[in-house]
């Protein structure tokens, strides 16, 4: 399974959400590892962006830098569980996706266009989100 994360997990992880949080999901990653399950990772987008700068300042937390080099030693420089992806490779023009553009925050776009880039390919991803409020309804017919 692929996995799309929204930038959520990068809050959680940093503590911004609260230690319960920041806790759950590092869980949550541990368990997309155990299961096999890959991550996409969009080059340029918001959530690699903040990434770079949690993974910058964790320099002064032991229990974050840990939290970061999990991510790097299981995802990011392990092959079979992640896929690469550039941002300027979203420019798709897909019909169905511009339906749904149009009802969802600007900042979340990247998430929908890799959607669809990844169905071009004949790749079935999942976008992982906690936004509450989301008229994304994209099921495939």
């Amino acid at each position: 399974m692929l996995l799309i994360l929204d930038e959520w997990i990068i809050h959680d992880l940093q503590g911004d959400n609260g230690e319960e949080k920041q806790e759950e999901s590092s869980g949550f990653l541990y368990k997309i590892r155990e299961k096999c399950d890959k991550i996409c990772w969009i080059r340029g987008s918001k959530f690699v962006h903040k990434y770079h700068r949690l993974s910058k300042n964790s320099s002064s937390d032991p229990k974050l830098r840990e939290k970061i080099r999990f991510i790097k030693d299981s995802f990011i420089h392990e092959p079979q569980k992640i896929e690469f992806i550039n941002l300027d490779e979203l420019n798709i023009k897909v019909e169905e996706c511009r339906r749904i553009l149009q009802r969802i925050k600007d900042d979340d776009h990247y998430l929908i266009k890799a959607y669809f880039y990844l169905r071009q390919k004949n790749i079935e991803p999942i976008i992982i989100t906690t936004d509450k409020k989301t008229n994304w309804n994209f099921k495939r017919t």
